[in-house]
Order: structure tokens, then C-alpha cells, then sequence
């Protein structure tokens, strides 16, 4: 199967095996490599679509871009790869109203220094 490779990847590999990149920035796998590499952000190429531009997207169209490249990598995990990742994400989470205080901030942490880091981003 083809997919495209995501931006700013040089390097593939699967299994212990290296993959070449194409030129137009594609790889060619097996199945058992494709949901691996689907996983972590590689989507099914469909031939005569460019990789779109998203410099100048609007904080409205990135969103929506992110959605519609997330519903095609989900729509390419089968249904048992989803439940098991599903449950091994709920299995790593607190319980309810039991959240892990070392993860918490209180308002009494927060400094002067912190609210001007968060304004420059």
C-alpha cells in the first residue's frame, strides 16, 4: 500500500528494516507495516492530491484539516487495534475524582513569570 510520508520525516523504518522514501514523498508497505505507520501520521496516498499548504490556513481551516487527517488515520485502524488502544489509555488514567496531585497547579504555584511566558505564546 502507498502512503504519504508526514512533513519533516527523512527516515522510515518498520520491523528492523529500513523503507525508502520516494521522491513525491511516499513509501510503499506491506500491510502488516501500514496501520504501524498510519498510527504515527502517515495517511493512505490518494494519487493527484497535494499536500496542502498550511501557512497561510486560517486557525479554522488548520483545525478542520487536523479533524479530516485524524478521521482518515482512525478510519484506517481496524476496529481491535482501536478498542485495545482505547483500553490501554483508559487503564492509564486516574480514576474518577481521584486525579494525581503531582499533576495538578494550584493558583498559589502560578507566578508573575509563568502568566508572561503564557502571553508570548
Amino acid at each position: 500500500m502507498k502512503l504519504r510520508v508526514p512533513e519533516g520525516c527523512h527516515a522510515v523504518s518498520h520491523a528492523a528494516r529500513a523503507i525508502e522514501i520516494a521522491e513525491e514523498g511516499s513509501v510503499e508497505v506491506e500491510d502488516e507495516a501500514r496501520n504501524v505507520l498510519i498510527s504515527h501520521g502517515f495517511i493512505p496516498w490518494e494519487d493527484g492530491q497535494e499536500t496542502p499548504n498550511l501557512a497561510p490556513m486560517t486557525r479554522d481551516q488548520l483545525v478542520t484539516q487536523a479533524m479530516n487527517m485524524t478521521m482518515k488515520t482512525i478510519e484506517a485502524i481496524s476496529t481491535e487495534d482501536i478498542r485495545a488502544r482505547l483500553v490501554v489509555a483508559e487503564a492509564s488514567m486516574p480514576p474518577d475524582g481521584h486525579e494525581d496531585a503531582s499533576n495538578s497547579i494550584t493558583i498559589s504555584d502560578i507566578g508573575i513569570e509563568d502568566i508572561s511566558v503564557l502571553n508570548r505564546r
